[in-house]
């Protein structure tokens, strides 16, 4: 899921007899595709689309599911681990590497409008999808359609999520997994960033 693996790592590392590659069709330039051989099959319906083919055909569950940089993006991961949980073969193993929005250098990977910039990095923290229309309507005079195209843009798009640390924690404890193991790295509370 997301990002593109090299096709010796996946087959003579982690020597996989069998490999799905899950990943938005914008990314489709980042896969490889004519090395990986007839073992390999590419997915661009998201994880939604791959899971309802997979439970429509009944398919063959898997013994790792393997992320690079895509769980920052999901905006229902709650239902993502459940899915994945079930596609896995008893004793799978998920593993993710990936980083939580704050971790982007404005924290809305340059997806802030112009008229918001002015309050800083991670502003939009401070605002939810109505409020930020409200804001951008009221105070700057945006109309109500460019108002609600900002709002999309920074709390819709495919590339971005407003999940902390905390909540991805909140997310993996709920989550049917038996052992979790969570690994932070370079990681910065809220309070740490904002002063509490």
């Amino acid at each position: 899921m997301g990002g593109a693996l090299p096709d010796k790592y996946v087959f003579n590392t982690l020597k996989a007899k069998r490999w799905v590659a899950v990943e938005y069709h914008e990314y489709i330039g980042n896969q490889h595709k004519d090395s990986y051989g007839s073992n390999y099959s590419y997915d661009n319906t998201r994880w939604e689309g791959f899971y309802d083919k997979w439970k429509a055909t009944a398919g063959q569950n898997f013994d790792v599911v393997y992320s690079i940089a895509a769980f920052e993006h999901i905006h229902n991961l709650n239902g993502c681990l459940e899915s994945i949980h079930e596609m896995l073969c008893d004793g799978g193993i998920l593993y993710a590497y990936f980083t939580p929005i704050l971790s982007a250098q404005n924290g809305a990977h340059g997806f802030h409008p112009k008229e918001i910039e002015v309050f800083g990095n991670h502003c939009h923290l401070f605002f939810d999808y109505s409020s930020i229309q409200d804001h951008l309507v009221g105070q700057h005079g945006l109309d109500r359609k460019s108002a609600c195209a900002a709002a999309h843009e920074l709390y819709k798009n495919n590339q971005i999520n407003r999940y902390s640390y905390e909540e991805y924690i909140k997310i993996f404890e709920a989550s049917q997994f038996e052992e979790k193991r969570v690994i932070p790295i370079g990681l910065e509370s809220f309070d740490t960033l904002y002063g509490g």
